[in-house]
């Protein structure tokens, strides 16, 4: 007990919580810097992602079929069919998102902390521990969704020839097998065969420029 009262970080009045000389950040301490409260354990706290689902339930509200939902400055929001049956949102913080969306919405994040597409793609150097990695909206609509590549291409925010290469990539027998791993239903045979494929599947990289990932190498 003294220790934890001694060793606590004093996050009141906290300076920047990264270090980008060092490239370390407190996470919790951004958390407190982008709150503006000491004990940020509430929605209401998060005031920037209480926003950004409101504007997530309203594109969900509007269709009445599953969709990728992607945001972007240029076009607004667009939304792509989705392939299996799940609305997917995309945000760099997905805690907030992801306690406020509807359980049956998937949220993923760019920079693999839950994402296995992005987790298994090679680092971006130079950036800090846990977003070392990216793989953005594109990846989601290749991947998962279920209109061809033309017309996805066609709304205007991606360039068919990139949602082709990671068409190829993800279907790689190796990054196929991986993502079966993680979406198909757990059952027993799936559990066993995740123990023991769990060593070479963790090692498992592809570069995060989808023309070299197609390779399957």
């Amino acid at each position: 007990m003294v220790a934890g009262g001694w060793l606590r970080t004093p996050y009141a009045g906290l300076e920047e919580p990264i270090d980008e000389q060092e490239v370390i950040a407190d996470e919790r301490a951004a958390y407190v810097a982008a709150s503006g409260t000491e004990h940020p354990i509430l929605a209401g706290n998060f005031r920037l992602f209480v926003a950004m689902i409101d504007e997530a339930h309203k594109q969900l509200a509007a269709r009445q079929d599953p969709a990728i939902h992607v945001d972007a400055p240029s076009t607004g929001w667009v939304a792509y069919p989705s392939a299996n049956g799940r609305d997917v949102f995309t945000y760099f913080d997905i805690g907030g998102p992801g306690m406020l969306l509807p359980l049956d919405v998937w949220v993923h994040d760019p920079i693999g902390l839950a994402n296995p597409v992005a987790v298994h793609s090679t680092t971006i150097p130079g950036r800090r521990i846990g977003h070392s990695k990216f793989a953005g909206s594109n990846w989601e609509v290749a991947g998962l969704g279920a209109e061809t590549t033309e017309a996805a291409a066609a709304r205007g925010q991606y360039k068919q020839d990139n949602l082709d290469a990671i068409r190829r990539a993800l279907i790689c027998p190796h990054t196929k097998e991986m993502l079966d791993s993680v979406r198909a239903p757990l059952t027993f045979e799936r559990f066993w065969d995740n123990l023991i494929h769990s060593v070479g599947r963790s090692r498992l990289r592809y570069d995060r420029n989808p023309d070299k990932a197609q390779t399957c190498r």
